[in-house]
Formats: C-alpha cells, sequence, structure tokens
C-alpha cells in the first residue's frame, strides 16, 4: 500500500533482491506482449549499464566482464550508448518489448544521463508502443534526495524495479508495475517462496515510513548538494588527476584519470569505507542518516587521499 500510495504504480510484486525485481520485469514485459498477441519479445540497454547477475539480468547488461562465461543469453537484446536518444530511436523495432534503464548508471561510473533523457525514452517508447522499465534498485528510496529518482526527471516508467535500500539490510525487492501491464502477470506466471516475507516486510515498512517523511527527503537533497559541492572541491584541489564530480542525493562519483583501485584498502586503514568503479571512479554513496560533520570528515579523508594519489602519479 505505501509503495503504491507513493509511487505511480498499482500494482507490486515482492522478491528478495534487486536481480529478482530485474527478472520479474523482463520476464513481463514479455507476458504482456504475448498476451496481446503482437511477438514483441526483444530489449534495448544501455552501454555501462549493470541490472543484475541471474541470466536475464546479465543478458540485458551492458558490460562485458559480467556476461563472460555465460554466453549464451537470451537473444533479441540490443545495446545503444548511454544517453543517446537518436540511438534509441534507430534501435526500436516492431519486436521491441522494451527499453530498460538505470536513471544514473551506479557499475557504469556513476554517469547520470543528459536533462531531459529520461522524459525523451518515455516519448519514444509510448510512440513505438513498447514499455520503459526502470532500475532503481539503487538510485531509488530516498537516495537522489526524492523517495523515487524517475521524479525528478518528470516521467514515470511502466514497470520499475527496486530493492537495496527498501528493505533496511534485509532481503527485500520489489516489482512496481501500473494495472494495464500487470495484468498480464496472471496467476501461476511467477512467483517466489520467501518474497514479501513479513520479516522482511516489516523492516520495509518501516523503512517506508522514515524515508517517505518530507522532511528526511529535503535534509537528505541538502546533504546531496553539499556533497557534491565538497567533490567539486575535490576535483579543483587535484586537477591534475581529477576529471568530474557527478552524481545526485547522496549518491555522486568523482572520476579520475589514473588509476584508483589502491584507494579503497588505503581508505579503509583510516577509517573510510569507499569503492572504486571501472578503477578510476570512486563512488561515494553514505548511509542517508549520516549527519553532516561526519560526512565532512569523510570526505576531508578522501581529499587527502586523492591528494597521495595525485603526488604518486607525478612522481611515477
Amino acid at each position: 500500500e505505501k509503495l503504491v500510495a507513493s509511487s505511480f504504480a498499482d500494482r507490486v510484486y515482492f522478491c528478495n533482491s534487486g536481480t529478482e525485481a530485474i527478472e520479474a520485469s523482463l520476464k513481463l514485459a514479455r507476458k504482456y506482449f504475448h498476451e496481446r498477441k503482437e511477438g514483441r519479445f526483444e530489449f534495448i540497454s544501455f552501454d555501462k549499464s549493470f541490472h543484475g547477475r541471474t541470466m536475464g539480468a546479465v543478458s540485458v547488461t551492458g558490460q562485458a566482464k559480467y556476461k563472460e562465461g555465460f554466453e549464451p543469453l537470451l537473444p533479441g537484446v540490443r545495446t545503444v550508448p548511454f544517453g543517446d536518444l537518436n540511438a534509441v530511436e534507430a534501435a526500436v523495432t516492431e519486436r521491441t518489448a522494451a527499453v530498460i534503464v538505470e536513471n544514473i548508471q551506479g557499475e557504469g561510473g556513476m554517469r547520470v544521463p543528459p536533462p531531459g533523457f529520461l522524459r525523451g525514452l518515455r516519448e519514444v517508447t509510448q510512440r513505438h508502443g513498447c514499455l520503459l522499465i526502470l532500475d532503481e534498485v539503487q538510485s531509488g528510496v530516498g537516495r537522489c534526495g526524492t523517495l523515487w529518482g524517475y521524479e525528478s526527471e518528470g516521467m514515470t516508467p511502466d514497470i520499475m524495479a527496486i530493492a537495496k535500500g527498501i528493505g533496511g539490510g534485509l532481503p527485500l525487492g520489489a516489482m512496481l508495475t501500473t494495472d494495464a501491464v500487470g495484468a498480464a502477470l496472471t496467476f501461476g506466471s511467477h512467483g517466489s517462496t520467501y518474497g514479501g516475507n513479513p520479516l522482511a516486510c516489516a523492516a520495509g515498512n518501516v523503512v517506508m515510513d522514515i524515508v517517505s517523511d518530507p522532511a528526511f527527503l529535503a535534509r537528505v537533497k541538502a546533504l546531496g548538494e553539499h556533497l557534491l559541492a565538497r567533490l567539486h572541491g575535490v576535483a579543483r584541489n587535484h586537477r591534475k588527476i581529477a576529471v568530474e564530480a557527478r552524481g545526485r542525493g547522496l549518491w555522486c562519483g568523482l572520476e579520475l584519470n589514473v588509476d584508483a583501485t589502491k584507494l579503497p584498502k588505503a581508505a579503509l586503514s583510516r577509517g573510510l569505507l569507499m569503492n572504486v568503479i571501472g578503477g578510476k571512479v570512486i563512488r561515494v554513496a553514505p548511509p542517508l542518516i549520516i549527519d553532516q560533520a561526519t560526512l565532512d570528515r569523510g570526505l576531508d579523508l578522501l581529499d587527502s587521499l586523492v591528494g597521495e594519489l595525485e603526488d604518486e602519479a607525478a612522481h611515477a
């Protein structure tokens, strides 16, 4: 009820993880067009995307390293450049069931699409009669400063996958959709033994009560603006190796032009948890409940670590 009341959706299918939510989304898209006898079964995804590690999710993931050793994967998946509406337009055919997209690519390097890209995708999919699947497994549940990432884009999808934050640390995921699309998932066509179990959903209820509070979201948004401003400062301080700071809410990244894979271990030794994506993008995703003083301490450490890396690069 809380998910429906707070989103575009009329129906929710509960599962245990993000990749399960993606699998359910892909199955629903195919089943929807099977019921309509339209013969649409193909998907369009984006380069550097990440949607999970099960067979369907890997098939629509735009990174070869996750696919190696598991081919052949699902047929009929076309991968196009992220942020390129013309490429999407060229890739859509009468067999396209859905376009699947992250509103910000996390594993792809904290890539933020151009303004209006998601609205453009919505227009393209509606005009061609296919569905739009939004992967908010990482970006949803307040992470970007709004309850759902699509809210800042002025559009709504047909299907949305969520997980991670919704469970508050317990295994919980969900696929959200409309009545018009969700009606295709008839009794017995999909299911999960532990999906929607009472323990995980009790945690999810509490998470929704906290995160959907407008005051909580306003605080996340303000902290996110502070975080991004500080990261821009780090980039200015270390221009020789810093390429760009980018992100939204408490989900940001700092791209470097040198290998940064040693940073997480060095950071951990000083009490800072962080990770590096693709060898060169430092992802900064603190807890939504973090206070500004703690955030600033972490960013001060990050600034020092990047400075040390810059010195190493200068003497290499």
